[in-house]
């Protein structure tokens, strides 16, 4: 069996919003300033944008990324 090679041409979106790829961080050994224990980064598969945000608790990300969804509409 022949493996064939990867092509490296994949989908990406056509419009913002389209996909969104997102990480959460943490907790950090060291706290952020205002006592910030995690961070979740969300990159617009579009724009390549990436937008990155503090967080207290993991339960924070659904309301972050409804205010990164607003930014990203009203850029």
């Amino acid at each position: 069996m022949i493996k064939r090679s990867f092509t490296g041409k994949g989908l990406k979106a056509e419009v913002p919003l389209e996909l969104v790829h997102l990480d959460l961080y943490g907790p950090m050994n060291v706290k952020a300033r205002g006592e910030y224990k995690y961070f979740i980064s969300f990159i617009d598969d579009y724009s390549r944008y990436d937008h990155v945000y503090l967080i207290h608790h993991k339960s924070d990300s659904l309301e972050k990324f409804k205010e990164y969804k607003a930014e990203v509409e009203n850029e």
